[in-house]
């Protein structure tokens, strides 16, 4: 590839992001926040997963791979950040469920791991909702206008 093919590149992912509804790097910053999150308690809640250390840390890689690789180029990749998102709010509810049916304890790990699954929960909804804006104005290939 030559530099003025890399340049075209460039211009052209830039002009995409002028979509209607494109919230790609919202979500991107929410995947990156939310994996930043799970790996810096991962060691405060090892002894009360339920499940083994594996499934965060494969959650932790999955967001931020999708986030890597992100772009309003590919309309592909704003697809996956859809059903990542969606498996993310699900995962982690999932979770705080899990972490509501220990046995009742006066922990604070217990009662911080339940808090903090509720709030990714939360967090990835808002993902799963710019996601699904951002799909949907992809889908529909509308522009912005130059009025604003």
């Amino acid at each position: 590839m030559s530099l003025i093919d890399l340049d075209a590149f460039s211009l052209d992912a830039h002009k995409r992001k002028g979509l209607v509804h494109y919230y790609g790097d919202n979500v991107r910053t929410i995947f990156l926040i939310g994996s930043i999150a799970v790996l810096l308690s991962l060691p405060l809640f090892t002894r009360l997963l339920t499940e083994t250390i594996i499934y965060p840390a494969t959650v932790v890689a999955v967001l931020v791979i999708a986030a890597g690789i992100a772009n309003p180029a590919q309309r592909w990749t704003m697809v996956l950040n859809t059903i990542i998102s969606a498996g993310a709010v699900a995962f982690f509810e999932y979770q705080a469920l899990l972490v509501s049916h220990l046995p009742a304890t006066d922990d604070w790990q217990q009662s911080f791991l339940f808090l903090e699954n509720h709030v990714l929960a939360l967090l990835f909804l808002i993902a799963l909702y710019y996601s699904i804006k951002t799909t949907r104005g992809r889908l529909l290939k509308k522009h912005v206008t130059d009025q604003e």
